[in-house]
């Protein structure tokens, strides 16, 4: 890749973050899948893995929270044949409405796989942990 197509895919994959942090706040599930390749992977801390856009689809959230998630761009590292690997954080605030109070923020460690395909990029495979103990 030339210098101006990693810059240009390093803007890509930003915009795909904040588009994840949206349909995933927003709880818009076609969205959220549609970032994903085909048979793209969520790795979650808990051991689980939601393999496929239809397992994404139905990734269960919580319910009665209002959340908003606040990407930093990542680090990325180019490969060949349009693959870039990206770690980064992200930091998760939570809104419980039941009790009308905001639990306190969460700092997330995420390391990203990502393909280049004819739509754009997609993630390939995105494994979330927290930043600090369990």
């Amino acid at each position: 890749m030339t210098e101006d197509e990693k810059t240009s895919a390093r803007n890509e994959i930003a915009e795909l973050m904040q588009r994840y942090a949206r349909a995933s706040d927003f709880n818009d599930r076609e969205a959220y899948a549609m970032l994903y390749l085909e048979d793209g992977v969520l790795d979650l801390p808990d051991g689980q893995q939601h393999k496929g856009r239809d397992a994404l689809r139905s990734t269960p959230k919580p319910q009665g929270v209002k959340r908003r998630h606040y990407f930093m761009p990542p680090v990325l590292e180019f490969g060949a044949d349009g693959e870039a690997t990206g770690h980064g954080y992200c930091v998760v605030f939570n809104f419980d409405e039941a009790t009308n109070k905001a639990g306190p923020p969460r700092s997330i460690d995420y390391q990203t796989t990502y393909r280049h395909t004819a739509e754009g990029w997609r993630i390939a495979n995105h494994r979330v942990r927290p930043s600090f103990g369990g």
